[in-house]
């Protein structure tokens, strides 16, 4: 896995979800972003599983300027992950208000 590029002078930004502790693991966490066209996936990014605890499993990553961009773009997506019992879940996730979100943590860095 390649370590995401962040730009001189930037903060690394980094992205974290608690899913429900019936996760599978080892497992994949994957962000879609906009879904899917044409049967191919618009944009997208996957999370590393990095502990369970009593309240959920922790996934996350380093957000790089390439899926800070994606994010900025889209307009929904979905939290995807597959369950101990083997079924895919998809939990939807609104990107309403990313961009203003990141100019104000910058603002205030």
């Amino acid at each position: 896995m390649s370590r995401p590029k962040i730009l001189p002078g930037k903060k690394a930004y980094r992205v974290t979800t608690v899913l429900p502790t019936n996760v599978s693991i080892p497992g994949r966490v994957h962000v879609s972003i906009d879904g899917k066209a044409n049967g191919k996936e618009k944009a997208g990014f996957d999370l590393a599983l990095t502990r369970c605890l009593p309240g959920g499993c922790v996934a996350v990553t380093t957000l790089d300027n390439n899926m800070r961009k994606q994010m900025s773009a889209g307009n929904t997506g979905q939290l995807r992950f597959i369950s101990a019992d083997r079924q895919e879940i998809g939990i939807p996730v609104s990107w309403m208000g990313f961009s203003q979100a990141m100019k104000a943590l910058e603002k205030k860095d």
